[in-house]
């Protein structure tokens, strides 16, 4: 990292649907930590979030250099006991 870049955690908005969708589908698609085998689309996405945002939960997305490299959710946001919280990372190269 250069001294100018700035890793920072913050609240997850709604306007960072796409960005969340895009780094759970990755997940999704690629790894077996998840048990969904589709990822859900935009608007699920926006359902999901709004779900835990209103309950009161926390939702936190990582912004590097203006990308979001990574989410997490809160352990509420799981429907299976294996899992108590979950988060995914895009890799470097930002696919």
């Amino acid at each position: 990292m250069a001294a100018d870049d700035t890793l920072s955690i913050r609240d997850a908005t709604l306007a960072d649907a796409a960005d969340v969708r895009a780094i759970y589908a990755r997940s999704v698609e690629t790894a077996c930590a998840s048990y969904e085998t589709v990822a859900p689309g935009i608007d699920e996405m926006r359902r999901r979030m709004t779900a835990l945002l209103d309950a009161g939960y926390p939702y936190l997305v990582a912004e590097f250099d203006a990308r979001l490299p990574g989410r997490r959710r809160p352990a509420a946001a799981r429907r299976h006991v294996t899992c108590r919280g979950d988060g995914d990372l895009r890799p470097p190269d930002g696919t």
